[in-house]
């Protein structure tokens, strides 16, 4: 019941804060001197800045990333497409410093697992989800826990809300966040935004603070 519960609950949408403290809490994950905690705090924050799709993630290769271009390729997303993504300088930073680190036991060829375990084997769904649920008990984050595709929300949500701050044109904008995030159309975008009433009520604040404006000029 507990397992279906985590599956079925409304996204949870992190905050700046929240997410600083879960990346904090993943690098003190134990074993102390082992890959687990480089491993948990960089993936999490490959999702946090991307949103890209656990399954996308976890089968990324070694080659899929491009330092010199700063891009991170998607070959194996949902329903076969493959993207390019552009990437923060820290994120590009983040990602290198884990295939070189000294505890990460597989090899840095194009071919080889970017996210690997302390196995030598390329990091699982369970391993990941189960940490993340430490990390959440660590950071003492209140209930309902956040689960790995709320990062994928939170990442969509923020990305509008920042648009909708510098007072750009959203809609005209969805389309490129839709092709960011491997969406089949931009409808599919739209979703993720409603779901959680974000755009709604970004798009209620800017209705009633552009007619008080109109209200203003009436008097």
């Amino acid at each position: 019941m507990i397992g279906d519960n985590w599956r079925q609950r409304q996204p949870r949408i992190l905050c700046a804060t929240e997410v600083g403290s879960l990346l904090a809490a993943a690098r003190r994950l134990p074993p102390v001197k082992g890959l687990r905690s480089a491993t948990v705090a960089t993936l999490l924050g490959l999702l946090y800045t991307t949103g890209i799709r656990i399954g996308e993630a976890l089968a990324l290769e070694v080659g899929d990333l491009d330092r010199s271009y700063r891009i991170l390729t998607i070959r194996k997303g949902k329903f076969g497409k493959s993207r390019v993504l552009p990437l923060r300088d820290s994120t590009v930073e983040a990602l290198v410093r884990y295939v070189y680190h000294p505890w990460r036991p597989m090899g840095t060829e194009a071919s080889a697992p970017l996210f690997v375990s302390c196995r030598r084997r390329r990091l699982s769904y369970p391993a990941v989800d189960s940490s993340l649920r430490e990390a959440c008990l660590v950071a003492k984050l209140s209930k309902p826990w956040p689960r790995l595709h709320d990062f994928r929300h939170t990442f969509a949500t923020g990305r509008v809300e920042t648009w909708y701050a510098q007072g750009r044109d959203v809609n005209a904008l969805l389309p490129s966040l839709s092709t960011y995030l491997g969406h089949v159309s931009v409808e599919n975008t739209r979703l993720y935004l409603t779901v959680n009433g974000t755009l709604l009520e970004q798009a209620a604040a800017r209705f009633a603070h552009s007619t008080s404006a109109l209200d203003e000029v009436r008097l």
